[in-house]
């Protein structure tokens, strides 16, 4: 009895041992797949937030363009009177100048 019972004892023990590894190969799994479904949601999540990212830079880089474009304009404008002013200025003096003349020579 004491054999059988050894023997018994023995393909208990087997395949307890071969119930855990079986167990434990399974949960690994399970955590290795939980572990790839969370590293894809990590990497859609953050592939989302980068685009976002991406288009409020854009939009962000349009209206500074917009902004310095106005902005050019507008000197362009000052410039262009400004340039306007200096030539009515040189105009006033070229008159002047032909009238001091004018009375140098008499």
């Amino acid at each position: 009895m004491t054999e059988k019972i050894k023997n018994g004892l023995s393909k208990v023990s087997l395949g307890l041992g071969i119930l855990v590894i079986v167990l434990g190969f399974v949960a690994g799994v399970v955590r290795i797949v939980d572990l790839a479904e969370q590293t894809a949601t990590t990497v859609e999540r953050l592939s989302g937030e980068l685009n976002e990212e991406i288009t409020k830079r854009m939009d962000g880089d349009r209206v500074l363009n917009d902004l310095i474009v106005s902005e050019r304009e507008a000197r362009n404008a000052e410039y262009t009177k400004i340039q306007v002013k200096l030539t009515e200025i040189d105009t006033r003096l070229l008159y002047i100048q032909q009238g001091i003349d004018s009375l140098n020579n008499r």
